[in-house]
């Protein structure tokens, strides 16, 4: 399709813009090759001096005319050419919103310097159209302190809001807490930079996995609500990137989430205001006080961020995590009410630290997830920490009742995946489970895993615990078993040996063949 009939179908968006007359508003159509400018409003004619004739249809490149490249940031334009496909794709829901700083070439040709905050805008009539809506700040040339860059993103973002509530009804943009499978799903109304949700918001993307570790920290949109054990909710990987190593950080914060500029750090997940977080490379993080901590360049001293490792002795380039993630994979994040802080992956404890912060009852805690390193993008799992108070058995919605680990794949009780592993092996053929039928009666498209099999977690009364007694996956993760947990295991691991016993016997009958 050409930009000439690329834009015929959006002549009816001027309207929409005319009451942003001192703003400098304009409307992209990234579905159309170039991603052409199909509305503009007076006050960005006013800031770049030319006229509606001139800009429609025409690339954003037009005001970067006769720029030399030395002044032109090409990240930042790589960054927004990549948020512009983002936006494209058809089962996206939710993206953050993102700023760009560049020089702004005038039609007269004198230059000054702009940030561009743009937004993920669907207008559903006549038909349904997918845009992205950008608002033009004018910013001081140079280095911009962080201030200055906060609240030029604010200005721009607080009007890109009325014009997406002028372009869109407003329960598209605010659709109120929807019925999510897990009891939560993640907010949406302020993202990190590089995060985009899907599925009802139980699915959480981070763009630009190749490029950036982190970037896409998302919490629930509701308190979790505490079960036998205290607080949990699990997670599938539905996607891994083999670029960056260690495990995505779960757990839970105070603090409820709240559509200011406040709601993310500025940092690193971990300095996260009254959080609990654990995973990376075998690690946990505690800060109790409520503002989040202003990370600088050394590591935050223990009253400020409390911290735990399975390899204290290790310097932080040297350590590992304790598991590699594969796509199909089920973590889950426990808080007990004693005050343990337990990461489970496919049933199995690789993560328990006693944290000495009992969990309180009366105080709500929300979900937090930073889908970093290895983790590319996740899915909230139905709620799945159910006991029943009979006999302690561990009650799924989807899949029943089970006292057990049954797993889809036996090895993963013992697996620990080196570096120089193939991760798209006969688990997942294309680093992706993000299609499937687990989620359809709830109105998602997910399974469990690639092969059709299914991890469903122990009895929550069955938790790890420290002890002399370890099978042989606690001797590789470093995390304690007791005996019931090793019994457990038993039918199983003798079904395993069997078969390994029948395989080597073939082996032996055709050698000698």
């Amino acid at each position: 399709m050409t930009e000439a009939s690329g834009t015929k179908d959006h002549l009816h968006l001027e309207s929409s813009l005319e009451q942003f007359s001192e703003s400098a508003v304009f409307l992209l159509a990234p579905c159309v090759e170039g991603s052409p400018i199909v509305a503009v409003s007076a006050g960005f004619c006013e800031q770049t001096g030319y006229s509606q004739e001139d800009l429609l249809g025409a690339s954003l490149k037009l005001t970067l005319q006769g720029l030399s490249n030395l002044v032109i940031s090409r990240s930042e334009q790589i960054k927004f050419d990549q948020y512009c496909k983002d936006c494209t794709s058809p089962d996206v829901e939710h993206v953050a919103e993102i700023s760009v700083i560049q020089p702004c070439s005038r039609k007269d040709g004198s230059v000054f310097n702009r940030l561009i905050v743009a937004g993920l805008c669907v207008v559903q009539k006549p038909r349904p159209q997918t845009y992205v809506s950008c608002v033009q700040v004018p910013v001081p040339s140079g280095r911009l302190s962080a201030a200055v860059k906060q609240d030029a993103e604010e200005q721009g973002r607080k009007v890109l809001r009325q014009v997406r509530l002028s372009l869109c009804k407003a329960s598209q943009l605010c659709p109120g807490k929807l019925e999510a499978p897990c009891g939560f799903a993640f907010y949406s109304e302020r993202l990190q930079e590089c995060a985009l949700l899907q599925n009802r918001s139980c699915t959480a993307v981070r763009r630009e996995a190749s490029q950036l570790p982190r970037g896409c920290l998302v919490f629930g949109d509701r308190p979790v609500q505490p079960c036998k054990i205290g607080l949990c909710f699990t997670l599938r990987i539905d996607r891994v990137t083999p670029l960056f190593q260690g495990l995505p950080l779960l757990g839970f914060t105070r603090r409820e989430p709240t559509d200011t500029p406040g709601l993310f750090p500025c940092s690193v997940a971990k300095c996260l205001g009254q959080s609990l977080l654990v995973g990376g490379f075998g690690e946990a993080f505690a800060r109790d006080q409520v503002e989040h901590f202003p990370m600088q360049f050394k590591q935050p001293p223990e009253e400020e961020v409390a911290y735990w490792s399975l390899q204290p002795d290790l310097p932080q380039h040297q350590k590992e995590a304790p598991a590699t993630l594969r796509p199909g994979d089920i973590l889950q994040c426990r808080y007990t009410w004693e005050g343990r802080v337990q990461l489970l992956l496919n049933g199995e404890a690789i993560i328990d630290f006693d944290v000495k912060r009992p969990l309180v009852p009366e105080i709500a805690h929300y979900a937090v997830v930073d889908v970093c390193f290895s983790a590319e993008s996740v899915t909230l799992m139905p709620d799945g920490h159910v006991v029943n108070e009979s006999d302690g058995n561990f009650t799924d919605p989807i899949l029943g009742t089970c006292s057990t680990v049954i797993p889809s794949d036996p090895g993963f009780l013992s697996r620990q995946v080196s570096d120089e592993d193939d991760l798209s092996d006969t688990r997942e053929s294309d680093n992706d489970v993000s299609s499937g039928t687990f989620f359809e009666s709830f109105g998602l498209s997910n399974q469990i895993t690639s092969d059709g099999g299914s991890h469903i977690l122990p009895a929550c009364e069955g938790l790890p615990s420290v002890g002399p007694s370890k099978s042989p996956t606690c001797r590789e993760t470093g995390v304690g078993c007791d005996s019931s947990s090793e019994l457990a295991h038993l039918p199983l691991l003798l079904v395993s040996a069997a078969a390994l016993g029948f395989a080597a016997g073939c082996l032996l009958v055709r050698r000698k063949d």
